[in-house]
């Protein structure tokens, strides 16, 4: 419900970049927790809420709650069509991750689903041949459409947390039936070696 308006990514924060921390700084026991670049191509979606890396390094940058996360590097250019809202403080964010601060009107995780609901606007701004890139002025023009209502923001991206969730534990289940099944053949063939499992 309500209105909407159209608006440039640029027209809703500011932007800064993180520091360098490489995969090398990444220590279980660390004190701090940190997120290395390359794990938000893996790892993490639209809204991170637990942070699983830690790391000794505090020179680094950190975050604010609300902050939205960009790659600024890949070998594809699709890699870079994502964000992620943290909705942590203080966590160390390392070199190659682009930065958006957003204003206090906009709602992040609202922003990181909306944004990345524009991929064919942000590959279409991306540099490069072999290593693919984006910068943060190229991100600013990427337009989206959000409700002028902070409150909506917040129900809309509630709702689509609740979907991510789902899908997330019908994952797990998918995963341990595949499990399963790969323990029966297992348990049912055991001594044909020639035996080939199909593929799940």
């Amino acid at each position: 419900d309500g209105e909407w308006k159209k608006l440039r990514i640029g027209d809703c924060g500011s932007w800064s970049k993180g520091k360098l921390l490489s995969k090398q700084d990444l220590v279980e026991t660390g004190k701090y927790k940190c997120i290395h670049y390359g794990e938000l191509f893996v790892l993490y979606g639209e809204v991170i809420s637990n942070v699983i890396s830690r790391t000794n390094l505090n020179t680094g940058c950190f975050s604010k709650e609300g902050d939205i996360l960009f790659p600024d590097s890949d070998v594809t250019p699709t890699g870079l069509a994502r964000c992620s809202s943290i909705m942590e403080n203080a966590v160390v964010l390392g070199g190659g991750i682009l930065i958006f601060h957003p204003f206090d009107d906009f709602y992040s995780p609202f922003l990181s689903y909306s944004i990345n609901n524009e991929k064919n606007q942000i590959i279409s701004r991306v540099t490069g041949t072999t290593v693919r890139h984006i910068n943060s002025k190229a991100l600013s023009e990427v337009e989206i459409v959000v409700p002028v209502e902070y409150e909506e923001q917040k129900r809309i991206a509630s709702y689509l947390q609740n979907l991510d969730e789902q899908i997330a534990i019908q994952q797990q289940q998918l995963d341990r039936l595949k499990q399963m099944k790969q323990a029966c053949f297992g348990s049912l063939f055991p001594d044909n070696q020639a035996f080939t499992t199909p593929p799940v």
